[in-house]
């Protein structure tokens, strides 16, 4: 899709940005942090031309790509996107009209020293439209992976059905982000060694 779209429209295209921003968040969440990284950094570059550097949609991917920037060891990098993210996530949320728009809720992650602690920035943004609920559906699907990662299997699973719900009723039974959603629940029931139903999911998946 990213190779498609810089076809038709240009590498600084928004709507080529959104989707390698997608495929980037894609890349970091098979470990493939340096082609993340890359990627982010194109996005992030093209939104900043289009958007400007203030909007709460740069920040988000600023603080996702903080994230990759930290589990490569790069934590100087982390820190100076996360500092910028921070404030305008905050601004978003604390406008006198915050209500009528979408609200960012951010956890930042601990700065000390050099060293940055704690899991990443967890951005939601929520709207009716359908673009934002399944911007909220992505964002979801990292926190249950925070969740994972920290062991806290009962977070992660609420949060994880959360975000297979949503991507049920927004793209139906057979798209590849439902069966991604399937795959994380697949995950968390082998770590919970709940076999039968990791079986399941797994079936289910790969039928899609």
């Amino acid at each position: 899709a990213v190779t498609l779209l810089e076809a038709a429209l240009g590498p600084m295209a928004p709507d080529t940005a959104r989707a390698r921003a997608d495929f980037a968040y894609a890349c970091a969440a098979t470990d493939s942090l340096g082609e993340a990284d890359y990627h982010y950094g194109l996005a992030i570059r093209a939104l900043t031309e289009h958007l400007g550097p203030e909007h709460p949609g740069v920040a988000l991917l600023g603080a996702r790509r903080a994230a990759v920037l930290r589990d490569l060891g790069k934590s100087a990098g982390a820190i100076a996107l996360t500092a910028r993210a921070v404030p305008v996530l905050e601004a978003a949320l604390a406008g006198e009209d915050a209500p009528a728009r979408p609200a960012y809720v951010v956890q930042a992650a601990a700065v000390d020293g050099d060293e940055v602690q704690g899991t990443a920035l967890v951005v939601e943004a929520r709207s009716a439209a359908t673009a934002d609920t399944l911007a909220l559906a992505s964002t979801l699907a990292s926190e249950a992976l925070f969740h994972l990662l920290a062991g806290d299997h009962d977070a992660a699973e609420a949060t994880f059905r959360r975000v297979l719900d949503i991507r049920r009723r927004v793209l139906g039974d057979r798209h590849g982000l439902t069966g991604e959603s399937l795959f994380h629940l697949t995950l968390l029931h082998a770590v919970r060694q709940r076999y039968d139903d990791a079986a399941r999911a797994l079936q289910e998946c790969l039928s899609i």
